[in-house]
């Protein structure tokens, strides 16, 4: 919550308000943008998220030199649906590397064109830190789930969140000395035992605090 708080805060007057809006009222957007609705901010920042995106590959995979590329990243979509591939194939198709190394090459070239694409290119930035930290409770991954925190420590810096700053930075390094001070606890947590799962759907894991939020 308080990450998504500090979003709204560095973005504001950036007209990402204006963006929302054309989606929620004006009224929720407020609550959006300070975090108030957590489950709804998250979802209003991947609307304007995959926007972002989809104007940068449109603009990637319309050009005529990439053809190839798009035939091929669209037959392995398709064996992917069709439960001919798996996700760890998806990973590691040379296809998906190829178009990562061009996206990070036009999104080099919009930075070094105006400060507006640096803005919204470090909004994108900060929206898929926050999809990292609900991968990492979802997943019960011990090592993502410390390592999205810490790169939030910079952003709880720049938004002034000074009390979070400091609780994470003792998290951080207290939970680093938990091999040796629980090495029990930690190889629970290495096992995925940080979170709640209520099922064995893959992807279910909840926090403890939201779980016991819900009784």
């Amino acid at each position: 919550m308080n990450f998504l708080g500090a979003i709204g805060y560095l973005m504001a007057g950036s007209g990402l308000e204006d963006v929302l809006q054309t989606v929620y009222g004006s009224n929720t957007v407020n609550h959006l943008l300070t975090s108030k609705a957590v489950s709804r901010a998250f979802r209003g920042h991947m609307l304007v998220d995959s926007a972002f995106s989809s104007m940068i590959l449109s603009d990637i995979l319309s050009e005529e030199k990439n053809k190839h590329l798009v035939e091929n990243i669209l037959f392995l979509y398709d064996n992917f649906v069709r439960h001919k591939k798996t996700i760890s194939d998806v990973d590691n198709s040379e296809s998906r590397h190829i178009l990562n190394t061009i996206i990070t090459e036009k999104a080099n070239n919009l930075r070094n064109t105006s400060m507006t694409n640096e803005v919204w290119l470090q909004y994108q930035s900060m929206v898929e830190l926050s999809h990292k930290l609900i991968q990492a409770d979802s997943s019960g991954c011990w090592l993502s789930h410390l390592n999205a925190i810490r790169e939030c420590l910079s952003m709880f810096a720049d938004a002034d969140h000074s009390n979070y700053l400091k609780s994470a930075y003792l998290y951080l390094q207290t939970m680093s000395q938990l091999p040796e001070s629980k090495p029990r606890i930690y190889a629970l947590f290495q096992k995925g035992c940080l979170v709640v799962h209520r099922s064995d759907r893959p992807w279910s894991g909840l926090g403890c605090d939201l779980s016991s939020n819900q009784f």
